[in-house]
């Protein structure tokens, strides 16, 4: 009896002729690249979000942190491993102190800390053990859309703002469809068309305007229906009630109000998107601020609008809400980046304590820079990083494999992540997203798993801390040049040339370029030899 013929899809070989391997790179690269982005910048980025440094009433001295460098390292590695010492450089700060009252400059040079190195290998020597930071998976900065409730007919959302420095906001749509914000726990929402209003948006005309082409679904109207709500008709009128709703027990000016308003938003020191989260908005908002400039990571009048515009359409169903377990939302937090928002707490302390300093002195003592600046919180913050904190280990030496599992390990527990007892299941299971990023068959058992992971091989840490990876795109047609086409097979017919199917030699390829009203051949799929990188 005949075996019976299979039904079998019919497959294309894309690699053919085409390199299959990837150059693998460095296994330890974003350990080593993590902390020389500190090295190089750290302390200067750390000593501006203080300096200058002002006394209590601003009147007698200024101290400001001028500029950094460090030492040469106090023994190598070996001698640090023999002698149970730590491999570290010193790390000097110039000093400038200025009287206001008379004018006088005094500049010193002053001792801060001894800082860790990394070493060749990827790990640093403390009291004479090898130590390792591992990696860890965060929440990004930015913004989030998320699904809040869903009811019978429709789903409800809102967006949840996440500042690098400052609280987190939230703008939510209520079944009524009006649509406010959470400025300050505990406290009345307060309405989005309110917060325009102040922001220069005055007129329900102007307010309607702006939302005209999002906002015309045939239920449901955002906008219309928030303002129903709103009885504020001016700028004034919105101070007042934004302000009597954050702050009902105190009375101030209309002026003072509305700089307090402003001041939530729009103030660097209270509230900061970071590079990573105006990176995160540029991308979902289609807003092109350089992220690399610090005057732009503020958030912008224009920003709240445009997140009010995509939260419509995300009600309406024109655009998906956010995956928050999805790799595009968290980011790899390594060394310098944890080391640095360790360090920050040390230097808050040394500022309260130069200004406690500041004010045992009148302005005819002779003070000098050194006299003020007691880096003790400094060292102090970096023993505890480097000798408690969750993410500092002790290497595992059991093997070289098991050295470089742990130079790649991401957690996503350790400070400012989740308590791995109450991770749930949407944390811990395998998100497509991790594909080619992460390996999901190295996570431990027991309650770490799904918590602690490892970075596939050819994983990469971008500037932003997005894990990428690398792919070879599939080409299907090309431009109508000879060296593009000879040695493809076509994919189309091309009339008194040659057939679909045919393989273009150098005679068919010099046929083909001469119908100049070509463009595009359609070849049989192929992989190229460009590799691209790719966030999730």
């Amino acid at each position: 009896m005949a075996e019976p013929k299979r039904n079998m899809a019919s497959r294309i070989n894309l690699g053919k002729g085409t390199p299959t391997s990837f150059e693998i790179p460095s296994l330890i690269e974003a350990q080593k690249t993590s902390f020389n982005s500190f090295y190089e910048g750290g302390f200067q980025r750390l000593f501006e979000e203080i300096s200058p440094v002002k006394d209590t009433m601003e009147r007698m001295w200024t101290l400001e942190f001028k500029s950094f460098r460090y030492g040469d390292p106090y023994r190598d590695v070996e001698e640090a491993m023999r002698k149970s010492l730590s491999y570290e450089v010193p790390v000097y700060a110039t000093v400038q102190l200025l009287n206001n009252k008379t004018g006088e400059i005094k500049q010193q040079e002053i001792f801060v800390a001894d800082l860790p190195m990394i070493t060749e290998d990827g790990a640093f020597i403390v009291n004479g053990v090898r130590r390792v930071v591992t990696h860890q998976i965060v929440r990004a900065e930015g913004i989030l859309f998320e699904e809040t409730a869903a009811l019978p007919y429709r789903n409800l959302y809102k967006v949840r703002l996440m500042p690098g420095r400052g609280p987190w906001y939230e703008i939510e749509v209520n079944k009524y469809n009006v649509i406010s914000m959470r400025i300050l726990p505990k406290r009345p929402k307060v309405l989005i068309t309110e917060l325009l209003r102040v922001f220069g948006y005055e007129t329900d005309e102007e307010i309607l305007s702006l939302f005209k082409d999002v906002d015309n679904h045939e239920e449901y109207r955002y906008i219309e229906a928030t303002l129903t709500r709103d009885f504020t008709k001016s700028k004034e009128d919105a101070i007042v009630s934004i302000y009597s709703k954050l702050r009902p027990d105190e009375s101030v000016t209309l002026e003072s109000a509305e700089k307090y308003i402003k001041s939530n938003f729009f103030n660097k020191r209270k509230f900061d998107l970071g590079k990573i989260g105006r990176y995160q908005l540029n991308r979902k908002l289609g807003t092109t601020y350089d992220v690399n400039n610090p005057e732009e990571t503020i958030l912008y009048p224009e920003d709240i609008v445009l997140i009010i515009r995509k939260l419509i359409n995300i009600c309406n169903g024109v655009e998906p809400s956010d995956d928050i377990d999805h790799l595009s939302n968290r980011r790899i937090r390594s060394v310098g980046e944890v080391l640095e928002r360790q360090l920050l707490g040390g230097v808050r302390r040394l500022e309260k304590n130069i200004k406690d300093k500041m004010s045992l002195y009148g302005q005819d003592a002779k003070v000098t820079p050194s006299m003020l600046v007691g880096t003790k919180p400094i060292a102090a913050s970096i023993q505890s990083f480097f000798g408690a904190n969750q993410l500092s280990t002790y290497m595992d030496q059991t093997n070289v494999l098991a050295e470089l599992e742990h130079k790649r390990r991401v957690t996503a527990a350790g400070p400012g992540g989740i308590v791995k007892e109450r991770a749930t299941f949407s944390i811990r299971e395998v998100h497509n997203s991790q594909y080619a990023k992460f390996d999901p068959v190295t996570s431990p058992e027991s309650a770490n798993i799904g918590v602690v992971l490892q970075l596939s091989i050819l994983a990469r840490v971008n500037e932003f801390g997005f894990l990428e990876s690398p792919y070879r795109a599939v080409i299907k047609e090309v431009e109508n040049k000879k060296t593009k086409l000879v040695n493809r097979i076509l994919n189309q017919d091309i009339k008194d040339i040659a057939k679909k199917g045919t393989l273009i030699t150098t005679e068919i390829a010099d046929k083909i370029v001469a119908r100049k009203e070509i463009k595009k051949i359609k070849v049989v799929p192929f992989i190229s030899e460009e590799i691209k990188y790719f966030d999730a």
